[in-house]
Order: structure tokens, then sequence, then C-alpha cells
């Protein structure tokens, strides 16, 4: 799920092809190319009038900031149909995987997600800063699916 302006030039390319990219990369280094990523490959489309509101509200708990946005009426929803992911670990270390090969998995339900982030926010793996707020949300939709997947990322 990405939040995105009408008048962005990435919305205008949606509308008119909504093959799209995802990149999440995370490197030590000012090099992306010399970190691991995730490139996730799909189609994006308008969020269903009917679920803005629950994806606000989920959105806004990462995002309070957002909240101004929302009320300007000049930014949507859009949610990723996933068809395949390619995973670059570093030098040799790839692979790709079809969205027919995940799991279909419902979101976690809020009391839940709390739950979780609870679990893992006293982890020594975690880095150091804000609890909650900080993270991106990103929802998986396979293509030919009405089941998303939600995840968090920092």
């Amino acid at each position: 799920m990405v939040l995105i302006s009408h008048l962005a030039e990435h919305t205008h390319n949606l509308q008119l092809d909504t093959r799209a990219g995802f990149l999440i990369t995370h490197s030590g280094s000012d090099t992306i190319l010399e970190g691991q990523r995730l490139i996730m490959l799909g189609s994006f489309s308008p969020a269903p009038p009917e679920s803005v509101d629950e994806l606000a509200r989920h959105y806004l708990r990462y995002h309070p900031d957002a909240a101004r946005y929302l009320e300007l009426g000049d930014f949507t929803f859009w949610i990723m149909s996933l068809e395949r992911m390619r995973y670059i670990g570093g030098f040799g270390a790839m692979g790709c995987l079809d969205a027919t090969a995940l799991d279909q998995l419902e979101p976690l339900s809020e009391p839940n997600e709390h739950r979780l982030l609870e679990l893992f926010a006293d982890s020594p793996a975690r880095p150091a800063g804000p609890r909650t707020n900080g993270y991106r949300q990103i929802w998986l939709r396979p293509a030919n699916s009405r089941n998303a997947q939600s995840f968090h990322l920092r």
C-alpha cells in the first residue's frame, strides 16, 4: 500500500501503465547495489472506496503526519498486486519467487499487530529509535487473489 498524490508523476505513470516495481533495500553503505535488496514486481490499482477508511486508520498508526495529506483529498491509496519477487543478497546470492508460491494469509488484526510489535520491541537486533513510528507499511496481494498480506519495514 502506498499513499500518493494525484499530482505526482508516478501517479500519472501508474494511470498509463499499472505495472511497476517496488525496491526495498538494506545497505550498510551509501551504495544501494552493495546491499541486500528485494524487488517486488506487480501491478498497482487504487484501493477500493470501501477499504479506504480502514487503510487510512492503519496507515496513520505508522505515519500520523500523513493525516494532513488525507485531509487535502488529493492523495489516494494504491495497492500492489504482487506477481513475483526477486531477492539479491550479494554477489552470486539471488533468486526469484512467483507470487503463487506465497501463503494466502489474512492481514494481522490491529491487536495482534500491536502484540507482535511489543514482542519484537526489546529485540537486541532491533535498531534504536521509535518503537512504532518509522515503519513502512506494505500490503501484498498476489495476482488473482482477494487476500492481502501486510508487513512493516523500517
